[in-house]
């Protein structure tokens, strides 16, 4: 009688199998891993030595042996094994965005058995805030695949919402991570929850807004009030250099110092950045005033800015209609009274020790007035102006600005005394006729309702929209000035790898940064 071949394949297959698993590279046939699942139990210790072999995972990213981790944790989940969640947990904080897609899923197949240590990794603060993320990921992929952990789940989730458990920035970034989670789980018994740490300002809003799960979480609408209107100028998102968090601000006009910008190209050191911000800028965290850096977000919307300038330039140069856009972002170079080109920061650290070296030289301190006025120090720059006519009550100049501030601040019947009072000077004053007339009409005109922005009108020239103005104007009061010149061409790097530095300059990896 012939002996019957066995339908069980034994080990020595399954070392084949796997043998071509390794081989197989992104995709393997669908045959080859059902015939790797078909081993059942037996597959399962060696797929787990497979998904942490660390020698396979760092393989060259263009051999097929860099794939058989994925290939193994996939099926490990698709096999429920429970004996993998303790070897496959430190595999979150693997620095990997296929792991990222590849263990949630897994650990969605698991179900039950991974609920409590991905709760513990969830809590634990000694771990990478990617890693804790991920463990939210698989914890709510789990819920939705197995309805009788959901309770649990929600329970773990909307616990990790508590507002004891916010302390620093990471973990609003968590945070977001999580309420993405309870919306994929449908949570609408976490609404409330949810809702309370959008309102405490406790959610990393890159990452998901609320505006993203008021329906599936049950929230109602709240409709835009008339009186909401869009910002005027840029709106960038800024980091506090006292507390590290991140938000959102209305920053009005953004200014690029042209020489600084080139410095910057150059690979040079620069004492400040070449864009400068003329709103005092508060942390809504810690209420540190003006301690904020760029980050990568912000450097983006402005190179987006920058783009659409050009555009609209070159639409116009060829003729064609140009997009209308607001003065966000103007280039320019910040000039003295001396001619010197100087960043208007270091024009006023300049100022500042000039004044006070010499503190009774009235025309210094209606310079360092100036610089201020125009960085939005109001209250600073009223001081220095006030200084200024105490010293030298002719100073026409000092008067006119500080009118005009005056007014900017609301104080207009102020402001219309002093405006009367530079009408009066310059009639008697030994000024050039020019120059007298000018401060007249100005005063005139600034009386009558047509003020200029005290914020632009002594610094600034702005350029025209194309060709850019190449002449420097003059205006009253005004010594120093923005020089229109046109911006630099934009140069596009090449494609960038998601482990390589962001090019944004935020020191992180592509792909946790703008890669993300």
């Amino acid at each position: 009688m012939g002996t019957q071949k066995s339908n069980v394949a034994g080990p020595q297959d399954l070392n084949k199998l796997l043998g071509k698993l390794r081989r197989a590279g992104q995709n393997p046939p669908q045959s080859l891993l059902d015939r790797v699942k078909a081993h059942g139990q037996q597959a399962v210790r060696p797929l787990i030595e497979m998904a942490v072999d660390e020698k396979l995972y760092y393989a060259e990213q263009d051999s097929p042996e860099v794939w058989a981790p994925l290939h193994a944790i996939r099926m490990l989940g698709e096999l429920g094994a429970a004996e993998a969640v303790e070897p496959l947990l430190p595999l979150f904080e693997w620095d990997d965005d296929w792991l990222a897609t590849a263990l949630p899923d897994a650990f969605g197949g698991i179900g039950e058995p991974a609920v409590a240590p991905l709760c513990s990794l969830l809590f634990d603060r000694t771990k990478d805030v990617w890693a804790r993320g991920r463990a939210a990921d698989a914890l709510s992929a789990i819920g939705q695949r197995h309805p009788e952990t959901r309770t649990e789940v929600v329970h773990a989730l909307t616990a990790r919402l508590d507002p004891a458990e916010s302390q620093t920035p990471d973990d609003e970034i968590l945070n977001g991570f999580v309420i993405i989670g309870l919306r994929d789980l449908g949570a609408v018994e976490a609404g409330l929850a949810v809702l309370r740490a959008f309102e405490e300002d406790r959610v990393d809003t890159m990452t998901i807004r609320l505006e993203d799960v008021r329906e599936k979480l049950g929230l109602p609408h709240q409709p835009k009030s008339d009186r909401e209107t869009e910002p005027q100028g840029m709106r960038l998102r800024l980091r506090c250099t006292a507390c590290h968090y991140e938000r959102e601000h209305d920053v009005g006009t953004v200014y690029c110092d042209i020489p600084t910008m080139e410095q910057c190209q150059k690979g040079e050191q620069t004492p400040y950045s070449e864009y400068v911000i003329t709103r005092r800028i508060k942390c809504p965290k810690c209420g540190a005033v003006d301690q904020y850096e760029f980050t990568s977000y912000a450097y983006i919307a402005l190179l987006t800015e920058g783009l659409r300038l050009r555009v609209s330039e070159d639409q116009a140069a060829e003729g064609a209609p140009a997009e209308e856009l607001q003065n966000r972002l103007v280039f320019g170079r910040f000039v003295l009274s001396d001619g010197r080109e100087m960043h208007p920061l270091v024009a006023r650290d300049m100022y500042f020790a000039q004044v006070t070296a010499e503190p009774e030289h009235a025309d210094l301190r209606v310079r360092c007035a100036n610089v201020l006025s125009f960085l939005g120090y109001w209250a600073e720059a009223a001081e220095q102006y006030r200084a200024a006519v105490r010293l030298d009550p002719a100073n026409i100049e000092a008067y006119y600005n500080l009118a005009n501030l005056t007014w900017e601040t609301g104080d207009e019947k102020e402001a219309r005394r002093l405006l009367g009072h530079v009408i009066t000077l310059a009639q008697g004053s030994d000024l050039p006729d020019e120059t007298r007339e000018r401060y007249v009409q100005a005063a005139r005109e600034a009386l009558s309702g047509r003020r200029i922005p005290v914020t632009s009108e002594h610094l600034v020239v702005p350029s025209a929209p194309a060709p850019l103005a190449r002449e420097e104007r003059a205006t009253p009061g005004g010594r120093e000035g923005m020089a229109a010149k046109p911006q630099q061409p934009v140069r596009v790097a090449g494609k960038v790898g998601r482990n390589d530095p962001c090019p944004c300059g935020s020191g992180k990896k592509y792909k946790k940064c703008h890669g993300r």
